[in-house]
């Protein structure tokens, strides 16, 4: 989207995913700088966790680009500095919004306030380089194909632009409530440091 910055500075516990370019080559240059100290065969693991992860997202971001949803930056969540493994992708995206929409219509940008839950939808504010931003985490509960209820877990960052008519929302969604807890203080962190316009 023309007119539209984002800096967000670099986080020990996210790798930022390469969403542009030459995949492979910029996922074997982010496993080399991750792992040092590791074997050739080690490198090329992570790259192409990396890699995947990448493409991943870019299929996601296709599909939801018909509806005018813009993927605009993501990232891999490092369980401890300098370690990667499968894990929670927070996505930074862009979603068009009502310029009169309440805090509640910016809310279902990310929830469904119809579908079955577990508990009830936690909303807070938190103060970003960017401006107050809502954040909001609920767990829907969703069937397998067995029938067996499942818990996942959302969470999300959101600051609304209605001057613009978008929303830009920094979200993770994970099937294990515990990558759900442990994921929670590092997207907030990520979150405080956005800085983002549009023009």
């Amino acid at each position: 989207m023309s007119g539209l910055q984002i800096s967000v500075p670099g986080h020990g516990r996210w790798l930022p995913l390469p969403l542009e370019g030459d995949i492979d080559a910029q996922a074997s240059a982010a496993a080399s700088a991750l792992t040092r100290q590791a074997s050739g065969d080690r490198m090329e693991d992570v790259a192409a966790l990396i890699a995947g992860s990448a493409r991943t997202v870019l299929r996601q971001a296709g599909r939801l680009a018909q509806d005018g949803i813009v993927t605009a930056l993501a990232w891999s969540l490092l369980p401890a500095p300098g370690v990667l493994q499968p894990g929670p992708v927070a996505l930074l995206r862009l979603f068009p919004l009502a310029p009169t929409a309440s805090d509640d219509d910016v809310l279902t940008t990310v929830v469904d306030v119809s579908a079955d839950r577990h508990g009830d939808i936690d909303v807070d504010r938190l103060d970003t380089a960017s401006g107050p931003a809502l954040t909001v985490r609920w767990r829907p509960a969703v069937r397998g194909e067995d029938g067996i209820r499942m818990v996942h877990e959302q969470r999300a960052v959101l600051w609304p632009d209605r001057e613009h008519e978008v929303v830009l929302v920094l979200s993770l969604y994970v099937v294990d409530l515990v990558d759900g807890a442990s994921a929670g203080e590092p997207l907030q962190e990520l979150a405080t440091a956005v800085r983002w316009s549009l023009s």
